[in-house]
This record gives structure tokens, C-alpha cells and sequence, in this order.
């Protein structure tokens, strides 16, 4: 192995960990570094995502018939990729984590049922 070829992997390999280390940090610290997609068994519904943080409301809660969840960090990243409207009804295949997750409300953390989901094109 050539010493250049050594020397592309080790910056290769600082530059991927440091993207990760980015990510985790703008996830905050309520959210699991690991960003995989949800795993069957799924249902699909249409769901109302609202981003009202900017105007003292909740950050990204979803609803699905009345319920309000908050979305796992995988869901979370594809909401933001997306750059939704502030209230957004979408078709969403989703399934509860069976964990306590939570959305930012101003100054304070809401818990919420956390769910996996992914978005129906």
C-alpha cells in the first residue's frame, strides 16, 4: 500500500466521522444517532405534520386520528429533507416504537409515543 493511498483513507475516514458527529449533533440530544428506516410491519395513513415552533408552537409533531406522536430520528430527518409547509397532510406508512419521543414547545420538551414511519409518494 502506497503511503498516499494511506493517507486518502485516514482523511476519507476523518471526514466521515465528522459528518456523523454533525448529524448527531443537530438531532439533540433526545434523538438516537442511528438514522435507519422503520422496519415492517407498517400502516399506512394520512397524517397532519405541523412545524409551529416558529410561531410558539410545537416542533414536528405528527397526527394520525387525533393522536399525536413524535417522530423517531429517521422520520425526522426525511421531514426536514422534505422541507414541508408549517401544517402538511401527507400519506405516511407507519408503526409506534414502542418508545418516548419528543418534540421542542418553546422553551420546554413535550413527551410524546414516538413513531417510525416513511413517507407514500
Amino acid at each position: 500500500m502506497k503511503t498516499g493511498d494511506t493517507r486518502y483513507r485516514q482523511r476519507s475516514l476523518w471526514i466521515g466521522a465528522s459528518a456523523a458527529l454533525v448529524v448527531a449533533g443537530c438531532l439533540g440530544d433526545n434523538y438516537p444517532v442511528e438514522l435507519k428506516p422503520p422496519i415492517e410491519p407498517l400502516t399506512t395513513a394520512t397524517a397532519t405534520i405541523e412545524n409551529q415552533l416558529p410561531i410558539d408552537g410545537c416542533s414536528y409533531p405528527v397526527t394520525i386520528d387525533r393522536v399525536r406522536y413524535a417522530p423517531d430520528a429517521y422520520s425526522l430527518a426525511a421531514i426536514i429533507a422534505r422541507e414541508l409547509p408549517r401544517v402538511a397532510t401527507v400519506v405516511i406508512r407507519y408503526r409506534p416504537t414502542g418508545n418516548t419521543g419528543f418534540v421542542r414547545c418553546d422553551a420546554f420538551k413535550r413527551e410524546l409515543p414516538e413513531i417510525a414511519f416513511l413517507f407514500v409518494d
